[in-house]
């Protein structure tokens, strides 16, 4: 069968964002889970390395947006004196209430070069020479995910589909080939753009799945198809989570139907990017009342693939 999963989920309020947010991700086979109240990821990350910047500030990359959306985003400032500590006891008593009501947890972080990337260098330093201190700590992170009984964790590289030079791309290998031996699988996403140049990294990425925004790149789901292991996750997405207007189904089905027929269980279904992005000027409940409009679809997408799977092994019998 399909797996159905999802990239985030907008916050409720402070008072209610935890329960509240899962229920509204019934239809999932994997429940997103960030830090609750917490809408920009950064921030989410900043707090579990235990990375607090001399003085919190917005910086503009793209007219002050977190790629093309509408969100602003506190950048993680690195200096001389810049150091890293674990401190995930917010995330795992998450987890852990998660669990207690039987729901199957994939955490989301921003991924170790994504979170460089996006940094600001102050004292002359360069981001990349934090790169040998920062990922022991995600290995702690990993191990804390596993001691709580988390199969699955996501990580969040949109990097991918920037231009980046040799030294990230090495970068990325480098961090990954790290995390290579944790108990917990990786489930590497981009968004908001296609691959381009970076599509050859997929091969070389030791993780256990990848997902790709094909809102954005539909004409690179068949070149990651071929370029990926039979052995590893394909994610992709199926409907468009920065624009709420409904999903044509049957169109969507046109396309992803061959990928099915070639890789069958292995294939995941997710939005574009998160759902916190669906970029209308609209209130909170409204922007969950659509996430949760946009997870349904996504499983009657899914239905309709595993139903007509079922339809051809009877005929062929």
């Amino acid at each position: 069968m399909v797996t159905t999963h999802n990239l985030g989920f907008p916050i409720h309020s402070a008072k209610h964002s935890t329960h509240a947010n899962w229920q509204q991700q019934e239809s999932s086979d994997l429940t997103s889970l960030t830090c609750s109240g917490v809408s920009d990821p950064m921030v989410t990350m900043m707090d579990l390395l235990g990375h607090q910047s001399e003085v919190k500030h917005f910086k503009a990359y793209q007219d002050a947006q977190w790629f093309g959306t509408k969100a602003r985003y506190v950048a993680p400032e690195f200096t001389a004196n810049t150091r890293f500590s674990l401190d995930a006891t917010f995330l795992i008593n998450e987890i852990k209430a998660s669990k207690q009501q039987g729901l199957n947890v994939k955490p989301i972080i921003i991924g170790p070069i994504s979170y460089l990337w996006f940094g600001v260098e102050k004292d002359g330093v360069n981001k990349l020479d934090f790169l040998t201190s920062i990922l022991p700590v995600y290995s702690d992170l990993l191990q804390a995910f596993a001691d709580a009984g988390i199969e699955w964790v996501q990580f969040d590289e949109p990097i991918l589909s920037q231009e980046i030079d040799e030294d990230w791309k090495h970068a990325l290998l480098q961090a990954y080939f790290h995390f290579q031996r944790s108990p917990v699988k990786k489930l590497l996403a981009t968004y908001f753009g296609k691959l381009g140049d970076n599509l050859p990294l997929l091969r070389e990425l030791t993780v256990d799945g990848f997902h790709l925004d094909t809102i954005s790149a539909e004409d690179e789901a068949l070149k990651v198809v071929d370029w990926l292991p039979n052995y590893k996750i394909i994610s992709l997405a199926v409907v468009d989570a920065q624009n709420s207007a409904q999903t044509d189904i049957n169109d969507t089905l046109a396309w992803l139907k061959p990928i099915h027929d070639l890789i069958g269980d292995r294939l995941w279904l997710a939005p574009s990017c998160s759902l916190i992005y669906l970029t209308e000027d609209i209130s909170n409940s409204m922007l969950i009342e659509n996430a949760a409009i946009k997870l349904d679809e996504i499983k009657s997408i899914a239905e309709a693939l595993d139903n007509q799977a079922t339809i051809e092994c009877k005929q062929a019998a």
